[in-house]
């Protein structure tokens, strides 16, 4: 498994996005560009199986009438020739045929990322039942575990390369309920980065 972690420097207003939305706009604006970095770099016979994202934003609410921001976390995980059909598709019905065969977890609870409206549709968010959930929620635990450690999983052969990459990404725009955390000192202060690592040991 090929991991990439990343900080998104952002703030999403849990008032005016609902975890559904916020997770979208980190995957749109991070994890999607970063995915398609990876497919066209990676080479094809490089023994992995999957693609896993970690990427940390921040959210804005209100606890007890007091102003409160904390991390949330984005976990996303593709396997392999699902990314390459996520990283090519050229139509919110193909990209969201792909994202419905990968694992997305936010803040660490199980969740159907759907690309257009507020939330997935009740049909599509049933599909998984709790059981399968916690299922996937354990495998997507244990893959991220064994990559930290460096150890591949039974049967998962990993790739023998470690390397880290620090990819800026601009957004301009960001629209209600999204902050920036600040900027790199130069250019517009409106802009975020994302610093983001590649990952890949045994």
């Amino acid at each position: 498994m090929l991991e990439i972690t990343g900080n998104y420097y952002i703030s999403y207003s849990a008032k005016m996005l609902n975890g559904n939305q916020r997770a979208r706009k980190s995957y749109e604006d991070v994890i999607l560009p970063l995915l398609k970095i990876a497919v066209a770099r990676m080479d094809r016979k490089a023994p992995f199986a999957a693609y896993a994202f970690e990427i940390s934003h921040h959210v804005r609410s209100k606890t007890l009438k007091i102003n409160t921001e904390g991390a949330e976390n984005l976990v996303m995980v593709f396997p392999r020739a699902v990314a390459e059909r996520l990283a090519a598709a050229k139509d919110v019905d193909t990209a969201q045929r792909a994202l419905l065969e990968s694992s997305v977890y936010l803040n660490g609870e199980p969740l159907t990322l759907w690309l257009t409206g507020d939330d997935a549709p009740a049909r599509a968010a049933g599909k998984l039942r709790v059981s399968e959930r916690r299922a996937a929620h354990a495998l997507a635990d244990r893959r991220r575990r064994a990559c930290r450690r460096s150890r591949p999983l039974p049967g998962h052969v990993e790739p023998r390369l470690i390397f880290y990459v620090i990819f800026p990404v601009i957004c301009f725009n960001q629209g209600p309920g999204v902050t920036g955390h600040g900027h790199s000192g130069t250019g517009n202060p409106g802009q975020q980065q994302v610093h983001s690592g590649f990952r890949a040991a045994r």
